[in-house]
């Protein structure tokens, strides 16, 4: 993964891509403190990149496995399952020893037949339920308009089907139902199912009114071009090309082809899939974000405490800033605390030639958190006018952050016992499995 990385750094150093989002380069610059943005802008385009080559490649892979892969069933024991009634005819394919030579045998076995009661009941069911399953687009068998939908087999069963119509030139055995020159008054047509399965066979047959068509004018229209194609065709079957109608009636007809471009769907599909991915990085950039702000939030009272400490003792603000940041490079580990860490950047700037002023402005606008913009307004004020009651006011100060942080700790531990809920109720439901299966296991029926 790290060449890979490297490989896509190259790649966007040489060709100089660049992230142009704003929030993603401020939130860059927030969890990475002290580094150039635009080489943090340059790394996580190159993580990305990387996650989405990786990606890639192994879907790539797994295609391949998936075409050339081949799938092994083997006898155990001498027996083999049948499929469940409904299911098709199953395929096994098994290796059979006869006088220590292995041959390969391919044989089919079909469902668990129903016996000769359940398939009378069966087929009385189904000569009460076909009626409803051809109607399709109709409402009712007696009033028959559009094509029925005459099913070859019936579902979650291997009963086939076969259809007879006494009169097929208005509906025939596929359901295609010819009412052009039907009467007002309709014309009935019986339909008689043939069932059978596996040699069983069973006749139903029920009666169906067939009305001639309610076209709409655009149907009316479509209808009336069509004829005129099929006149003009049949004037003109030795001819390798033809004239389609300009003119219907007054109106002018316009032709253009319907084409259909797979390949731009499987494009599109590709370009949509891969932004998604390469949305993830940005997700998880604004989780840490997140964390950041929530951990910042935690730190406050302890910062608030410190340096109403320090400097009710009689530091000075730049002084107290310096002491917190020592204490907290000696102490840190490889846990990183940003509030901290945007201290440690305020002490370089006053080692650097800044004022306290500028330094606590500076810490305010990185934190960008109402609790550190209101500490730092404070001491930037008692830097320009001075004021005698600065200690009283970082107390309170203090005491609203304490308070502030048990909220705090009060939400996330209400976050952190509700996800342990679910890993609670599936320990109940294993527990539950353990001490009930072995129960019903035990009774005999």
């Amino acid at each position: 993964m790290k060449e890979i990385e490297k490989f896509m750094k190259y790649l966007v150093n040489k060709y100089n891509i660049k992230i142009s989002k704003r929030q993603t380069l401020e939130n860059l610059s927030a969890i990475y403190v002290g580094e150039k943005t635009e080489t943090l802008a340059k790394r996580f385009l190159a993580e990305k990149l990387a996650l989405l080559s990786v990606i890639l490649c192994v879907g790539f892979i797994l295609t391949i496995l998936t075409m050339f892969g081949t799938e092994k069933k083997t006898i155990q024991k001498n027996t083999v399952s049948r499929p469940n009634k409904g299911e098709v005819s199953k395929e096994v394919n098994a290796n059979v020893e006869v006088d220590n030579s292995v041959f390969p045998i391919t044989f089919s076995l079909d469902e668990v037949r129903m016996q000769n009661q359940e398939l009378d009941q069966m087929f009385e069911q189904l000569a009460m339920d076909l009626p409803r399953l051809i109607l399709k687009g109709n409402k009712e068998l007696s009033n028959v308009q559009s094509s029925l939908n005459l099913i070859d087999r019936i579902d979650e069963s291997n009963i086939t089907v076969k259809w007879e119509s006494n009169s097929p030139s208005i509906v025939d055995y596929q359901g295609n139902v010819n009412n052009a020159n039907v009467s007002e008054n309709g014309e009935l047509v019986t339909l008689t199912a043939k069932l059978d399965y596996y040699g069983k066979k069973a006749e139903t047959s029920f009666e169906v009114i067939v009305k001639p068509p309610t076209q709409t004018n655009e149907e009316l229209m479509i209808n009336s071009i069509l004829d005129e194609i099929k006149l003009i065709d049949n004037k003109n079957i030795y001819e390798s090309n033809i004239m389609l109608p300009t003119k219907i009636g007054d109106k002018p007809l316009k032709w253009s082809v319907k084409s259909q471009n797979l390949s731009l769907k499987i494009f599109a599909f590709t370009i949509i899939f891969m932004a998604v991915i390469f949305k993830i990085k940005d997700y998880e950039l604004e989780e840490k974000v997140k964390k950041r702000k929530q951990q910042m939030l935690v730190d406050y009272s302890e910062i608030v405490a410190k340096l109403s400490l320090l400097i009710s003792a009689g530091l000075t603000t730049g002084a107290a800033i310096q002491k917190v940041a020592a204490d907290y490079s000696k102490t840190k580990k490889n846990k990183i605390r940003y509030a901290f860490e945007e201290l440690l950047i305020c002490c370089s700037s006053l080692n650097n030639g800044k004022t306290e002023q500028e330094v606590l402005e500076y810490y305010g606008l990185r934190c960008g958190m109402p609790e550190y913009l209101r500490l730092t307004s404070i001491l930037s004020q008692n830097l320009k006018k001075g004021t005698a009651e600065l200690a009283i006011t970082l107390d309170e100060l203090t005491i609203d952050a304490f308070q502030q942080k048990k909220a705090i700790a009060k939400i996330l531990g209400e976050k952190a016992s509700t996800k342990l809920l679910l890993p609670m109720m599936l320990l109940l439901i294993i527990v539950l499995l353990i001490v009930v299966v072995p129960t019903f296991m035990s009774i005999k029926f």
